[in-house]
């Protein structure tokens, strides 16, 4: 594609606009070469599809926002729910899942869950036929969304 083009297709389309903008100033404010990779895949398939871009800008707009120290703690969480899976304990209290989010600090925790990464608990089993909404203080996840899970894995995929 050669500039006339790049730059009549960003002038015709003010979500291509709008996302080309998100995703050039996470790749300038990021460390991560995987990021910067995926975020350009992403700009130009949403340049060069003739698909509704709504998920392209989902996924910028979560690169935007996460960076190294959210994907590492996505890494971690990933690998405790499928422990849980693989040993049927998804749905037992204080499973690995559960021991895992409460080390990560609640601002990486936030973010996971805004941007559509992870799903925030409704409940919190107390292993005793009782349950409580979590408190105020207290932010727990449920799970990792197939989202969070397919990022993770094209960002993995890209840093290899």
């Amino acid at each position: 594609m050669g500039w006339d083009a790049f730059t009549a297709i960003v002038e015709r389309d003010p979500e291509i606009e709008a996302l080309l903008c998100i995703a050039l100033q996470a790749i300038i404010t990021t460390g991560l070469g995987s990021k910067r990779k995926l975020l350009q895949r992403v700009v130009a398939n949403a340049m060069t599809s003739t698909e509704p871009i709504a998920m392209a800008q989902l996924r910028t707009m979560a690169l935007a926002e996460l960076d190294a120290p959210h994907f590492r703690a996505l890494t971690r969480l990933i690998h405790a729910e499928d422990m849980d899976a693989a040993e049927g304990k998804t749905d037992q209290p204080n499973n690995s899942l559960d021991q895992a989010v409460v080390k990560e600090p609640v601002p990486v925790l936030a973010a996971l869950i805004r941007t559509g990464i992870a799903y925030p608990a409704e409940l919190v089993d107390h292993g005793d036929g009782t349950a409580s909404a979590p408190s105020p203080r207290e932010l727990r996840l449920s799970g990792v969304t197939d989202f969070g899970r397919q990022l993770l894995a094209d960002l993995q995929r890209l840093d290899d």
